[in-house]
């Protein structure tokens, strides 16, 4: 047991998240203890995306891609504020309204105020069903909705949206799927103060029946958001994968895979075919400076 716990520490240490130059003592579960806010300056992250609509093109996993958000403005390729902004909250559905919608009621908005921001924002929305919403909050990138509170449905009845104001380009950011509570985007911004490590990634594809599926795709980074965001195409590659229905993909890292902010992960793939429908999620740590 011991060496399993002093290998884990050391591979932390050797991916430069500094355990040792923050005061952390280690414990029986470094994993455990992170997850729990026990362990200074870290926490784990778990971030998942789908899509049903994975095309014959690069494409996104995330909800903006779902053949259902084609005529609210979602698109296969997810966009990034290009400037610090409010975004408006609304849903398809009026029964997505505080005190008497039986959808979802409250929200909260999770992202970036800013490139350089020392932790990420959370901000709760009172919904108001077809009726935009506008956040307090200037987000640079929003990466998380969530339903807090619901009605009798317990499900939000229509697609939820958030779409960036002015000084951005007015484009979809974060949407949640109908009865999906949550974003579904394998989408993620990291700060200038923060440092992400990747300890694993994964991704499925999905059928009922007929012949096999394929799909290949990267894991891409964007450097520099607050530059490379206004024209969307700085992307790098930071590893490829070939996944089938017949076959997942799942892959560890030792050491962990290494992304320093400011940036932008995401993870995209082709299909064989189109309307395909794919998972992708990635684990790791988030230090804080």
């Amino acid at each position: 047991m011991r060496t399993g716990i002093f290998a884990a520490a050391l591979l932390l240490v050797l991916a430069g998240l500094g355990a040792a130059t923050v005061g952390v003592v280690l414990s029986r579960n470094f994993d455990l203890d992170a997850s729990l806010g026990l362990v200074a300056k870290y926490r784990t992250i778990d971030k998942f995306g789908e899509t049903d609509n994975l095309d014959a093109a690069p494409t996104d996993l995330w909800d903006g891609a779902s053949g259902a958000f084609s005529a609210i403005g979602g698109t296969i390729i997810w966009v990034a504020p290009t400037a610090a902004a409010t975004h408006d909250i609304d849903s398809t559905s009026a029964l997505d309204i505080d005190a008497t919608g039986t959808g979802c009621r409250t929200l909260n908005v999770t992202g970036l105020e800013s490139w350089d921001a020392a932790s990420e924002t959370t901000e709760t929305i009172v919904m108001d069903g077809t009726d935009a919403v506008e956040t307090t909050a200037l987000f640079v990138i929003i990466y998380r909705l969530e339903c807090m509170t619901w009605g009798t449905g317990g499900l939000n009845a229509g697609a939820i949206t958030a779409t960036a104001k002015a000084p951005s380009d007015t484009t979809l950011t974060a949407g949640i799927n109908v009865g999906h509570n949550q974003t579904q985007m394998l989408i993620y911004g990291v700060s200038s103060k923060m440092k992400l490590r990747v300890s694993q990634f994964r991704a499925s594809l999905f059928k009922t029946t007929g012949a096999t599926l394929r799909a290949t795709g990267d894991i891409l980074w964007m450097t520099d958001p607050a530059t490379n965001a206004t024209d969307g195409t700085a992307w790098t590659v930071r590893d490829h994968f070939e996944i089938s229905t017949d076959e997942r993909w799942l892959l560890d890292y030792h050491p962990p895979k290494s992304f320093d902010g400011p940036g932008i992960i995401k993870l995209q793939a082709t299909g064989s075919t189109t309307d395909i429908d794919i998972i992708g999620s990635f684990d790791g740590f988030v230090k804080n400076d």
